[in-house]
Formats: structure tokens, sequence, C-alpha cells
């Protein structure tokens, strides 16, 4: 998040988006109503956590994508593909994630 400039507030950001979400799945995990930014921020969930951000590296996930989009020949991913649902075990994962897989510029998964 640091070498990205994203703001302090992306996860917790996240975290809403992801918790709102999920009230539209009988079936997800989590059933939070009424979660606000102030909550999530509050929560001891993302603050103790923030020396891990520094130890993601995305090239792993860039040299996965590009062996995975070859054979269909996905060369435009925000094009190409219709859905995705990505697997972020941290909220913070979510826009580097989107910019390692291809579906937006570095720097712009916020």
């Amino acid at each position: 998040m640091r070498h990205s400039g994203a703001p302090d507030t992306l996860g917790a950001l996240v975290a809403c988006k992801d918790r709102r979400n999920a009230l539209k799945n009988p079936y997800a995990q989590l059933h939070e109503h009424g979660i606000t930014l102030e909550m999530v921020v509050a929560s001891p969930m993302l603050g103790p956590h923030p020396l891990l951000r520094d130890l993601f590296s995305p090239r792993a996930g860039k040299d996965r994508a590009t062996d995975v989009y070859r054979p269909p020949a996905i060369t435009d991913p925000r094009r190409d593909i219709d859905a995705v649902e990505m697997y972020v075990p941290f909220s913070w994962y979510e826009p580097m994630r989107l910019e390692n897989l291809g579906f937006t510029a570095p720097g712009e998964g916020s």
C-alpha cells in the first residue's frame, strides 16, 4: 500500500464494501448489518498486521495470471473476462490483486 501510494483507509473501505455485498448472499460467511467505516477502522483486524503489507509481492500473481490467460488467449482481462471472484485473505490485498491480475493498471487498484 505504501509503495502504491494508496490511502491508509483503502483496506477499511474494501472491508465495508465486502461486508455490504455479503448481505446480498444468503450463503456468505459474514452477515454484518449496519457496518460503518469507523467500525472497521476501529476493529483489531486491520491494525495488527501492517508489517505483512510489505511482504506481498505481486510478481507471483502476475506470473500465474500469464500462465492462466495464455491458453484461452486472454490479452485484456478487463475486456475479456465478464466476472471474477478473487480470494483475498486481507481486505487490503484486493486492490493489489486487481492490479497484478491485469484488471486495472498498476497504482489504480484503489
